[in-house]
């Protein structure tokens, strides 16, 4: 990001730079989307949880949150939908199974396919375990093989013993479980759609996809240090996508909502690039123009570096190479130059401009074609006439000789639309700017 002009007033100054480390001091810090595990036909054949279908995946979702931030719960609103989908639909266990991970009885979790079922939750993946990635778990596995009461003679070594490479760490070894001495839930309220429509007791076609949803609780903190939630374990064959929306609680207790979409907030409400799935990608640096905050992945579509400044055509210190206007830095003489050093953005234009003011004549205005400028100060010499568009769109320039001109010059102006428009008259000691009327 650049600042043209070299603006030398610390107090703006200072005021960009906080605004930038606001940008990088998220609350959302990451998104972790861990494949968990990859069934096999030996997994297929236990019947007592209902049908798990060969190569179903489940993948265990993780909000990595910044340290002291809460979870307080997901929701959805005509804005923003919270939608869960699968090509396929999702895999529910029909024995043991629950629509929330922190409600399946911890005695339960190693019997048949429980470990696998699909479900949102606050943390949790039983009553009495914290879910965590399988690497950061060091406690070993209560799920998978002979542990798992799916071990049978029919089925020599047990259930949940699949070693498929993308799924890392295999079930026998670490299970993502870790013993949980906290509270339990407390003050879980839903209400809208019902997750048990898609994650209950019955497979499902899916998707979860609602508009007047919300599954909240006190706010929960990761119980390691990285802070990290799981939100949601989901079991399928098909292709996961999700779009979510989350309600925070940061540390000094200020709630905050984060939401998929960057279009349409309400008050409260920011968007995170960390809800989509797949990720959405695209420019991911905010010093470009082509910035999309929404992006989770970036595209290399940055191309034009912001440049800061004033581009209103009105203000002595306009800069046409500015492509991000910011009407604070813009000085419009005679008396409206908010609050800037006028000496240091437009040095000695005060003094000039008066002078220019009460000499200088330009006629006829409106005009239909050709413009006169007559009378400038003594020892003023114009240099170079530009007119622009209110937008700033420059449509007719003319460099003048060294000496510019002597008595009155006439500016012939053709081919502009009805309407306003902006005279600039600059030279080595001057800039004039005054608006202009063009009629046919």
């Amino acid at each position: 990001m650049r600042l043209v002009n070299h603006l030398h007033i610390l107090h703006l100054f200072c005021a960009m730079l906080s605004g930038l480390v606001t940008w990088a001091q998220s609350d959302i810090e990451g998104l972790v989307v861990e494949t968990y595990y990859v069934s096999d036909a030996n997994d297929a054949t236990d019947t007592d949880g209902g049908s798990l279908i060969t190569g179903s995946v489940t993948y265990r979702v993780f909000l990595d949150l910044a340290p002291g931030v809460k979870l307080r719960g997901f929701y959805a609103n005509v804005n923003h939908p919270f939608v869960i989908s699968s090509t396929t639909g999702f895999f529910n266990n029909e024995d043991r199974g629950e629509p929330y991970g922190f409600d399946i009885p911890s005695n339960r979790i190693d019997e048949n396919t429980v470990a696998l079922d699909s479900w949102l939750s606050f943390g949790k993946s039983s009553t009495e375990h914290w879910a965590v990635e399988k690497l950061a778990d060091t406690d070993g596995s209560l799920v998978g093989g002979a542990s798992s009461d799916g071990g049978s003679e029919a089925i020599p070594g047990g259930i949940l013993v699949h070693q498929a490479p993308e799924a890392g760490i295999p079930l026998t070894q670490s299970d993502g479980l870790i013993a949980y001495s906290g509270q339990a839930q407390t003050n879980v309220i839903q209400t809208g759609d019902l997750l048990s429509t898609v994650f209950g007791e019955v497979n499902s076609p899916g998707p979860f996809s609602s508009t007047s949803f919300a599954f909240l609780n006190d706010g929960v903190l990761g119980q390691t240090t990285d802070n990290k939630i799981l939100i949601a374990q989901l079991t399928t064959t098909g292709e996961l996508s999700f779009s979510i929306n989350v309600r925070l609680i940061r540390e000094d207790g200020t709630p905050i909502s984060y939401v998929a979409d960057g279009t349409l907030l309400e008050p409260g409400e920011a968007v995170s690039s960390y809800l989509t799935y797949p990720p959405q990608c695209g420019c991911t640096d905010p010093d470009y123009l082509e910035y999309n905050a929404a992006a989770g992945c970036d595209d290399g579509s940055c191309s034009t570096i912001v440049i800061l400044g004033c581009n209103d055509p009105s203000a002595c210190n306009y800069d046409p190479a500015v492509n991000l206007n910011v009407q604070e830095l813009c000085c419009i003489l005679p008396d409206n130059c908010v609050g800037l050093d006028v000496d240091l953005i437009c040095p000695g234009a005060v003094s000039i401009t008066e002078q220019i003011e009460e000499a200088l004549s330009i006629y006829p205005n409106p005009t239909a074609g050709a413009l006169h400028i007559a009378s400038l100060p003594e020892g003023q010499s114009l240099r170079r006439i530009t007119v622009y568009t209110l937008s700033g769109q420059i449509i007719h320039e003319e460099a003048l000789p060294e000496a510019g001109p002597t008595g009155t010059y006439t500016l012939h102006l053709k081919g502009m639309d009805t309407g306003s428009y902006i005279l600039r008259l600059s030279g080595e000691a001057m800039e004039y700017h005054q608006p202009i009327l063009f009629v046919h």
